[in-house]
């Protein structure tokens, strides 16, 4: 079986009136002329002008290496803490990617076989430290508390709206594989 990969570049920007850096990826055929995509990054360019060089890149035809290199890159440089860097997070070197392959979307088929292939693999100790290590101070996604302000104006967003019955079926479907699943591991 063939998983496919897109070739990546990981890229070092320097602007260069301010002399901010930018570490970051790109899936492009040109990583020069790619201004970079992350958020305080882009804000400095609003701000000073695209005035920036590219003063490194190097293109990596294997995920594993490339993650490796970007994570590793990422935390000896410091890249989040420094001021001499406009990272705000880890560069993993896959965030952001398209969905999908190179070849455009995934199938439903196609989603199956990568769960497939992947389950079962073992990362090493080495790894998982690092993709701890990267997720570490990212609350993105868990243990965000809410102000009570927040709660209330996010609430009332969502009042008055109305789900479609694909959505709505789609809800029950995961409701039911959730409670399966809770019910299996009991």
């Amino acid at each position: 079986m063939c998983i496919y990969f897109t070739p990546t570049y990981l890229y070092i920007k320097q602007h260069n009136v301010t002399g901010l850096k930018y570490f970051g990826k790109t899936t492009r055929a040109d990583p020069v002329n790619y201004v970079g995509s992350g958020l305080h990054w882009k804000r400095h360019l609003r701000t000073h002008g695209n005035n920036v060089t590219t003063i490194w890149y190097k293109l990596f035809t294997s995920r594993e290496e490339l993650v490796e290199y970007a994570i590793h890159f990422s935390t000896s440089n410091q890249i989040v803490e420094s001021k001499e860097w406009a990272n705000l997070r880890i560069e993993n070197g896959l965030d952001g990617q398209p969905k999908g392959t190179k070849f455009g979307p995934m199938t439903d088929n196609h989603k199956q076989l990568l769960s497939e292939s992947l389950t079962g693999k073992e990362v090493s100790a080495a790894t998982r430290k690092k993709l701890s290590d990267s997720a570490k101070g990212n609350t993105r996604h868990l243990g965000i508390t809410h102000s009570e302000e927040t709660k209330r104006k996010m609430s009332e967003a969502m009042k008055g709206r109305v789900h479609s019955e694909e959505t709505k079926q789609k809800m029950r479907d995961a409701y039911i594989k959730r409670k399966a699943a809770k019910a299996a591991s009991h």
